[in-house]
């Protein structure tokens, strides 16, 4: 998701002040991207302009491909994106955010065509990782389950720091910083009974020392350092078949996009300008 929010943004930007410049870069199936495009994407990511070029081709193909699908969202959907990042934002309800964004001209229709576009990013994303994936078969997940045992083990205990806060990002700080603000830490053992299946699944996955995934609870986002573990058993294959094939589908959602529309750019008319 991280990625549908940073195209986007650039996406928004491009579209408001696109205009206001002559000079065309590269079309993308007839549709332009300025100069400007490139130069502020350069800024925003400190790329270089052929990498800021490629941004903007996928931003281009992605819009198409929402198009193409009729992918978008409902006024209900669109709702409850803007209810979540009011809150992120630390207030408690929509109506207390748009009240505030009410004093910035064209502010709250502006984040309502944001959260529409990311919507429908979102979906797209799942349309195409719901493709079916013919690397997921039973040798090819036996032989994933053999690399990576670690990672379907049970455990009698485990004791673990629990980290909380508002948002997905300042987690991500903590595990590359070690420290943010904004942070609750817990530390708490952790055995089958005291926590749900995907939290107990989370921890039998990780290594000791490192952290888990993020996970969203309620109006918070949590993750888990696992410090160590008791009595840690490797799970027969057989009674994990169906978790090493989702897991398998998990680590290559990248691939599997890259590929999708790697595939959609070798059939696209797109025009380089060269100066």
């Amino acid at each position: 998701m991280k990625k549908i929010f940073l195209s986007l943004a650039l996406g928004l930007a491009i579209s408001t002040n696109g205009a206001y410049l002559n000079g065309v870069a590269a079309t993308v199936n007839n549709e332009p991207i300025t100069d400007y495009d490139v130069e502020l994407v350069v800024k925003r990511m400190n790329i270089t302009p052929n990498e800021a070029l490629n941004v903007l081709i996928r931003d281009k193909l992605e819009l198409s491909q929402i198009k193409e699908l009729g992918l978008g969202a409902s006024e209900s959907e669109i709702n409850e994106e803007l209810s979540q990042i009011a809150k992120q934002n630390g207030y408690s309800d929509l109506a207390s955010y748009a009240q505030v964004l009410s004093h910035k001209a064209g502010a709250l229709s502006q984040l309502r065509e944001q959260a529409k576009e990311n919507l429908a990013r979102g979906k797209l994303y799942d349309f195409i990782i719901s493709q079916p994936n013919d690397n997921i078969t039973r040798a090819n997940a036996m032989r994933f389950y053999e690399q990576n045992r670690g990672m379907f083990t049970r455990f009698s205990s485990a004791k673990v720091t629990r980290y909380t806060a508002k948002s997905g990002a300042t987690l991500e700080r903590v595990k590359a910083r070690g420290l943010a603000s904004g942070v609750t830490t817990t530390a708490m053992s952790i055995y089958p009974g005291s926590a749900d299946n995907r939290v107990l699944n989370l921890i039998a996955r990780a290594n000791i020392g490192d952290f888990t995934p993020i996970i969203r609870e309620g109006d918070s986002y949590v993750m888990y350092k696992v410090n160590s573990k008791e009595n840690p058993q490797v799970v027969a294959f057989e009674e994990v078949e169906q978790n090493v094939a989702i897991m398998m589908a998990e680590q290559e959602k990248e691939a599997l996009i890259a590929d999708y529309f790697n595939k959609l750019r070798a059939k696209a008319n797109i025009e380089i300008i060269k100066r």
